[in-house]
């Protein structure tokens, strides 16, 4: 894609300085009854073609106006080249739209008012173009035309805001001013795995522009998502001049205590599904679930990762932004029908286009864990060919599509529990040892306590309210259990326990909402074959409250669930 100059005005070249003859002659057996006058060209068109493809001469030409009556008018303030686009787009209803003449195009139809067909040619074209390179100069032309651009203004605000981890290193981002970046980065919306993310865009965003220091101030005050009482605005600013992001450095410390999540919008999607409607054998489809009800709708089909997925699976997935990442496991524990590439699951395109393969794995996994760090994935655990246990930790660069081999897990774990925590990566073993994995020192470290319960551990959240505390989800003899954990202390505090006699899928948080599936199966009155249902079960996390287990509607069977950050 072409860059996009900030300045829109100058895009199409002035040839003001050469006479320039237009006629419609070659358009129209019938001869020409008006000339029009802009600057040094002339234009020579057909009065009712202009009327039927304008509003604007439509109202000149069926009023009192003294251009009603002459054969030659001179038109003022537009652009000629635009100008002769635009009329060519009224004899052949199609506009020749390049990325170099398009905004001067649009200024010149909102004076003329287009008909509909020409004006969503340029909408539609405009639409296109938004990409990580054009994105911010669309907004700002969009938003300085807000009357005529509303569509486009939402559709680019929207794009900016959902890639953000793709748009924080590009030029585009770099070369914001001060309050284009508070306009960006303050916005509530915004998806971002961690304010670390956000403070690192800043770091990079001053060292290109080096503003004073209260410029910057003012940028991080408005910018990064802290706790009310800002008491570590210095501490955070500091970090952002001096790009210190690690852990033994005390502003860091001091800087992600304070820092606050966002409250972003998830979609809840099911991989590996099956809808009660769905004939096809296996676990085809991707289902969305919606928020109260808990009922499943198909969302897309999980048949362009695996034709014939069957019922075992034992892939990983991860979501960075807005996407959700696949790789390894295959259908059939032992088989070898491995799944090899990793997959890109982009909700925010159509149906079609949304499962693409970004790269391959180095070697076969299946019932491992995957986890997304700024721009890479982080892979391990689980099995390999043979059943052989795998304890290797890897690295998949996305930009670069590299691969890099980064030190062994201490401990080997099947479906290791894994959490990423301000890019810090977490997992629980089965003996509850809490290993922190962190990518900037490539090295593990080792938490250990009395475990909380003689159960196996199965989910891993951080507290959304207490930034050195995790939730924990642990399964066993029939009952489920759920502790905060606190590493700091190497203290735990049980704060559910219920009766469950299902067998656990998988659950999400969801804002302060923990959401846990269930698989059962009940025999039919009406046949011996057993039916499939899931169940779910909501956990409000600030009052300690247990909902009822209730019967997700639709969904027979489920091996993996996310919540997908959205912009509404």
């Amino acid at each position: 894609m072409m860059e996009i100059k900030s300045s829109v005005k100058n895009q199409i070249v002035n040839q003001s300085n050469t006479t320039v003859h237009w006629s419609a002659d070659i358009y129209a057996d019938q001869p020409t009854n008006l000339s029009i006058l802009i600057e040094s060209h002339q234009f020579d068109v057909h009065k009712d073609t202009l009327v039927q493809c304008s509003d604007y001469f439509r109202a000149m030409f069926s009023s009192q106006m003294i251009e009603n009556t002459r054969d030659v008018i001179t038109l003022h303030m537009l652009n000629p080249e635009a100008f002769r686009i635009i009329i060519e787009g009224f004899y052949t209803s199609k506009l020749n739209l390049t990325e170099e003449n398009i905004f001067g195009i649009i200024e010149t139809a909102q004076v003329l008012i287009l008909s509909s067909g020409l004006h969503s040619q340029c909408m539609d074209f405009l639409k296109d173009m938004i990409d990580f390179d054009s994105v911010f100069d669309i907004i700002n032309f969009s938003s300085s035309n807000s009357s005529y651009l509303t569509e486009i203004f939402n559709v680019s605000k929207k794009f900016s805001l959902t890639h953000f981890m793709e748009l924080k290193n590009r030029n585009s981002f770099l070369s914001l001013t001060a309050g284009e970046v508070c306009d960006y980065l303050s916005e509530k919306s915004l998806v971002v795995d961690s304010e670390v993310s956000v403070m690192k865009a800043l770091n990079a965003w001053f060292k290109t522009n080096q503003v004073d220091k209260l410029t910057l101030q003012n940028v991080v005050t408005a910018c990064v998502s802290m706790k009310e009482d800002n008491k570590a605005l210095d501490s955070v600013i500091n970090c952002i001049i001096s790009g210190n992001f690690m852990e033994d450095n005390k502003d860091y410390n001091l800087a992600l205590n304070s820092l606050q999540e966002r409250s972003k919008h998830h979609n809840v999607l099911l991989f590996w599904s099956k809808l009660n409607t769905t004939v096809e054998e296996g676990l085809v489809d991707v289902t969305q679930l919606s928020g109260e009800s808990l009922e499943g709708f198909k969302f897309d089909t999980m048949t362009d990762v695996e034709q014939n997925p069957g019922y075992d699976l034992g892939s990983a997935l991860c979501c960075l932004g807005p996407y959700v990442y696949l790789c390894g496991g295959g259908p059939k524990f032992g088989g070898v029908n491995w799944i090899r590439k990793i997959w890109k699951f982009d909700p925010t395109k159509p149906s079609s286009q949304r499962w693409t393969s970004v790269g391959v794995l180095e070697e076969t996994r299946r019932h491992h864990s995957m986890v997304a760090v700024e721009n890479k994935l982080y892979i391990f655990g689980g099995f390999g060919k043979f059943r052989m246990k795998n304890s290797k930790l890897e690295s998949f660069d996305l930009q670069t599509g590299s691969w890099d081999n980064l030190p062994a897990m201490p401990v080997h774990e099947i479906n290791p529990v894994v959490t990423v925590v301000h890019h810090s990566i977490y997992f629980l073993d089965r003996s509850w040892g809490l290993h922190c994995y962190q990518p900037q020192l490539q090295c593990w470290t080792t938490s250990t306590w009395t475990a909380p319960s003689p159960h196996v551990p199965v989910a891993l959240y951080p507290d959304p309210n207490n930034t050195a505390g995790f939730f924990s989800l642990s399964r066993g003899e029939g009952k489920f259990y759920i502790h905060t954990l606190l590493p700091a202390t190497q203290s735990h505090t049980t704060v559910c326990e219920a009766e469950c006699q299902h067998c656990y899928v998988g659950s999400v948080l969801v804002r302060d909402e923990m959401i846990m599936l269930f698989g059962s199966s009940r025999q039919l009155v009406e046949d011996t074959d057993k039916c499939e249902v899931l169940l779910a079960q909501r956990f409000q996390l600030p009052t300690g409250t247990l909902a009822e287990m209730r019967t997700v509607a639709n969904v027979s069977l489920a091996a993996a669930v996310l919540a997908v950050p959205f912009v509404s």
